[in-house]
Parts: C-alpha cells; structure tokens; sequence
C-alpha cells in the first residue's frame, strides 16, 4: 500500500500503495510445500498481521475443499485414473498451489477463444448493456483475447478474490455482509478474506495481459507497483509458472512493489485491522500459493524513493506488463517518469485507479501530452485502464512536475 487517507474505491477509506526498497528474494531453492497433513495443522496459524492467520486459514480450508470437488468431478480435471486418486492427486495439488496437478492434465500452451474481454461503454458497471464488446479485426487496440482458464487457475482467481461464502465488508470490515456478486465482479466491494480488491473483471484483465506478451514474445518483467495483500501478483506469478510448466519459452521476473509497514498501522485508522499488512505477511501469502520463488522479488518502500533506484539497475531491461495502483498524482508520475521507458512496444500498461480518482487522471493527461503519446486509455470498469505500447519515447526529466499530493509530506 502507499500512504493513508484515500477514499476506497468502493465503499470508504481505503489503502493506498505506493513502493519500496532493497530488492528481497528467496534464498536458495524455490519454496517447498508441505504433505497434506502438514497443510491441515498449519491452516490454524496466525503469524500474519491484522487477523490474517484467521483470515488465511479460512480461504485455505475452502481452497482445499473446492480442489477436492474439482477432482471428483472426474478424472479428466486432474489427469488421474479414479475417484479416490484424484482426491489424492488433487489433496496433493491443493497443498503445492495445484501447479503440477493442472499442468498434469495436457501440458499445451494457452490458445485464446478468439473473444475480445469486454470494455466499460459508460459510468455504471452494473448494466451489462454499458459493456462494449471489441471486434478484434476492426478493433485491435481495443481487444486482449479472453483464454480459459485451467482448472488450477479458475480455482486460485477465485480464492484471490473472495469466495462468495465469505460474504463482502461493511464498513470498516468488523462485520461482514451478504456477497454481492456484481460489486465483486468490479471491484466495488471488500473482500474479507481475499487477497486482492481489484474484483474479477481486473484480475482477468491482468492474466490477458501477461498471457498475451507470453503469446507474443514480448519481452520484459510483469510489475505491480501497489499490493496490498499480494494477490494479482500472486495470480501473475502463478500464470507465469504454469506457462513454464507446459513449455512456454519466456521467463519473466516478478517485482512487488508496495510500501508495507512504512507506512504506520496506525495510520489507516478504523480500518486498519483489515488495510495494513507487512512485507512478511505478503511473503507469506505468495507461500501459501507456491507462489515465491527465485523469479520473485519485493521492493518495500515509497514509490519516491525506490522507482528512481529501479530505474538504474540494469537487472531490470524491460518491463512486458506494468501495473500501477497508487491513488495519487505523485505515485502515478513516479511510476511513469521512471518505469514508463522500460515498456518496449508492444507491453502492457495498467492503471487500476485511473478512472475514478482525478489526480490520477490528471497526471496521465500531463505525462501523455508532454511526450506526445499517440495510445489512448481503454476503461475496463469504473475504477481502471489499460493499453497497449504502440510507440516508443524518450523520457524527457526536465516535464516532471514538482510534487502535487502524497510527496509533499
């Protein structure tokens, strides 16, 4: 998260993200996941931060349970021979993020349906008529072609993002409500026990993102510069590991950007309990998915002060997929100044708070119009937008703007 003091995009206050620091990977081999027995008495520990072993141990539970119906749907899902061996199978895959369970079933790369995601035409999400639906041939800067999902893929998307039995937030996220299907298909709501707010419609958008540049050979990294609880790129990495289970050639690093605790609990007020989490916490999180690994890397601090640095090390060349979620001018046009020259052409830019938050805005107008950037932003709900890179540019330093908001602090 970044600095406190937002107004949620959906229903209140809300966190906000912003960077990090000195880069952190795990050392040594990638991590390795307990049997099923380990994974059961672990479920009811409580070493994250703000009641997340609670909320952990809930999401799991119902994560092992889904993976136990996807196996005795039938043998097929998971490529073994019977009932009783899929749930084996499927125990054994729920307990190592199901990476290798899924993988097992055909290990052929992703083709797309041919079907462009569809786009927000208007300013309510909730009328399915105000979604546009682009043509590919006549619309190509408009269409990121939908794939479908894996098994293990649909499965974790669902658990990142709240499984409806969880019910939604009210208020400060002390009580919890009735699931709200459309405010989470949007990002309108929070999750109690997910481990992302950007709803489905973004996480999909996310995961076409990255599996187009895989399609496409578009080089880079995939960075998200605003976490809070790590689950878009948690979803990313995983997409990324199974791409390389079936053979894909393109093996990109993961940056995970976010301030963490530099920014006091205290800080985000009421709702802190639910807003606030440590990098070790989020580290945390990527483990329980099989999600960390070498290609992995946290970044904790201020976007100020830790996208300059980044943008000098030669470790990172490229960047195929930049997602930023900052809530602020300052947050926006730190990451644009200093990572926008790594997307090459043909990359991936997403803004998660572009539509809804006017400083946010303005600082994409700014940047777009004192470099001459011919790519227009396509709105995928009523908070965020994505494009594609169709030219390259120069940074030019000297248009950077004093600070506006969050770094005047």
């Amino acid at each position: 998260m970044d600095r406190p003091g937002r107004r949620n995009k959906a229903i209140g206050t809300s966190p906000q993200k912003d960077a990090s620091s000195p880069l952190k990977t795990p050392s040594g081999s990638p991590h390795s996941s307990p049997t099923a027995a380990t994974f059961l008495n672990t479920l009811g520990s409580s070493k994250e931060s703000g009641g997340g072993g609670r909320f952990r141990s809930l999401v799991m539970i119902g994560v092992l349970f889904a993976v136990f119906e996807l196996a005795l749907r039938g043998p097929a899902i998971f490529g073994v021979g019977g009932g009783a061996a899929a749930a084996g199978a499927a125990a054994a895959a729920g307990t190592r993020g199901a990476a290798e369970g899924a993988a097992a079933v055909a290990r052929k790369l992703p083709e797309h349906t041919g079907k462009c995601l569809s786009l927000q035409a208007g300013p309510n999400p909730v009328d399915p008529e105000n979604r546009h639906h682009p043509d590919a041939a006549n619309e190509p800067e408009k269409c990121q072609f939908y794939t479908e999902p894996t098994p293990y893929v649909e499965l974790l998307m669902k658990a990142l993002v709240g499984f409806p039995s969880h019910g939604t937030c009210k208020g400060d996220c002390t009580t919890v409500g009735p699931f709200q299907p459309i405010a989470r298909k949007y990002g309108l709501d929070w999750p109690p026990m997910g481990y992302t707010m950007v709803g489905t419609a973004r996480l999909e958008n996310f995961r076409a993102a990255i599996e187009e540049v895989n399609r496409k050979k578009i080089p880079g990294d995939v960075m998200e510069l605003g976490v809070w609880r790590g689950g878009a790129m948690i979803m990313a990495t995983a997409v990324s590991k199974e791409y390389k289970s079936m053979g894909g050639t393109m093996d990109r690093r993961m940056y995970v950007l976010d301030a963490f605790e530099d920014i006091p609990a205290s800080s985000y007020g009421v709702s802190r309990a639910f807003l606030f989490n440590t990098e070790a916490a989020v580290i945390d999180h990527f483990k329980t998915y099989n999600a960390y690994d070498s290609n992995v890397h946290f970044v904790r601090g201020l976007f100020k002060n830790t996208v300059p640095k980044m943008a000098t090390d030669d470790s990172i060349q490229q960047i195929a997929v930049l997602r930023v979620d900052g809530n602020f001018y300052d947050s926006y046009q730190d990451s644009l100044y200093y990572m926008y020259g790594k997307v090459p052409v043909g990359g991936i830019v997403i803004f998660d708070d572009v539509m809804s938050h006017k400083a946010v805005m303005r600082c994409w107008l700014d940047f777009k119009a004192d470099h001459g950037l011919p790519e227009e932003l396509n709105r995928i709900d009523v908070h965020s937008a994505w494009f594609r890179k169709t030219k390259d540019v120069t940074i030019d330093m000297s248009k950077m703007r004093p600070p506006q908001d969050v770094n005047k602090q």
